[in-house]
């Protein structure tokens, strides 16, 4: 009994042990995201990120990877998430492109007030004074004027695609 005992500990202790094995370690992330990255498979990339992200939250460089790479993904809430956090938490300005990554992210999603204060705001604390973000604002504006003249439309989704796969459609009859 105490040796059906003492083999059931150390069995328990050595999955516990490999378990701890297999994880995966922060440079092992980073590294597959870079990878990722450079194979514009901004999606993994993004995958790796956001898990090095939630594991290490008060990584501002961290955070500003990973919105970079929600935003090459086009996944606007995600990169309107981190780049939140990089301007809050960069006191000494050090990541002046997040301002104006964050401004084409509200923008992108019709935030547009809130894309002109980040515009102007990118002005103030870029230190290439040569490249002005007016023609950003201007858009912004435009862009704010055509909604005046747009109608609304009530989409309802219709019922076409099923979950199941639908390869090589076909009429019969």
């Amino acid at each position: 009994m105490k040796i059906h005992l003492l083999l059931s500990s150390l069995l328990l202790a050595l999955v516990g042990l490999g378990s701890q094995v297999q994880a995966q370690t922060k440079a092992q992330y980073l590294e597959a995201a870079e990878k990722a990255l450079e194979r514009k498979d901004y999606h993994a990339a993004l995958t790796y990120y956001d898990i090095v992200a939630d594991a290490w939250p008060e990584d501002i460089d961290i955070a500003f990877q990973t919105a970079e790479a929600a935003r090459m993904y086009n996944s606007y809430l995600l990169a309107e998430k981190y780049y939140t956090q990089v301007i809050e938490r960069d006191t000494e300005k050090s990541y002046p492109k997040a301002y104006f990554y964050l401004a084409q992210t509200k923008q992108a999603m019709g935030k547009y007030d809130q894309a002109i204060i980040l515009f102007k705001e990118y002005d103030n604390v870029n230190p290439d004074k040569s490249q002005s973000c007016q023609k950003e604002i201007e858009s912004c504006q435009y862009a704010m004027q055509q909604l005046k003249y747009s109608i609304p439309l009530d989409i309802k989704p219709i019922d076409l695609n099923t979950e199941y796969s639908e390869f090589a459609g076909a009429t019969y009859g």
